[in-house]
């Protein structure tokens, strides 16, 4: 959760994408801000990520809570603030695998579509993410019609949005977090089709 408290402390007075940071003088090379940051403590914890959509890359905030609900399991709740109010935009289910006797981590946030009040849970259509604790860097596979989800249109390049998500040290809340911020930058098609709220196109 130190990684979570230091983006909180970071952004508490900027914009996600307007954040800037100190360059350390013994570094060349320093990875871009984070993208999201998160508040709240206990099971309050709220995350918040802006995405620039449509054709004139109006920035949308999205909310976001990964609650956990077993050993092995997250609820995932998206809102998005559209047309001057909050609205849930994607609720599913996310399954881990601990994998570190192996040196990984394994995340995998399910495909979901509301119907009426309640949201079918696909068992097939699924963003998986793996942490490899030894390099500290994610991988990303999209499984069954998640890959068609896919959509970059945000304005950054994938490398960007990866490095700016994905924790420097594992923890099992900051993993979950990352892959749920990435899955709303990289697989947003997935929120748009899953949802009767309407984005900026």
């Amino acid at each position: 959760m130190l990684w979570i408290q230091q983006i909180a402390l970071l952004t508490a007075f900027s914009g996600i994408f307007g954040l800037s940071v100190p360059t350390p003088t013994d570094k060349l090379l320093t990875p871009p801000p984070p993208l999201f940051k998160c508040g709240g403590s206990g099971t309050n914890v709220k995350c918040i990520i802006e995405r620039k959509m449509g054709k004139k890359k109006t920035p949308i905030t999205h909310f976001f809570t990964t609650k956990s609900t077993g050993a092995s399991s997250f609820e995932l709740r998206i809102e998005a603030v559209i047309d001057g109010g909050s609205r849930l935009v994607y609720s599913s289910r996310i399954n881990v695998t601990d994998k570190r006797s192996e040196g990984l981590y394994v995340v995998q946030i399910q495909g979901a579509k509301q119907n009426g009040y309640k949201w079918d849970i696909s068992n097939t259509d699924a963003l998986k993410a793996t942490y490899d604790l030894k390099k500290k860097d994610i991988t990303f596979e999209a499984v069954g019609g998640m890959s068609s989800n896919y959509d970059n249109s945000h304005g950054m390049a994938p490398a960007a949005v990866k490095s700016a998500t994905t924790p420097p040290n594992f923890d099992v809340d900051n993993v979950v977090k990352a892959v749920s911020a990435y899955f709303i930058m990289e697989y947003h098609k997935a929120i748009r089709n899953a949802t009767t709220a309407k984005f900026p196109q």
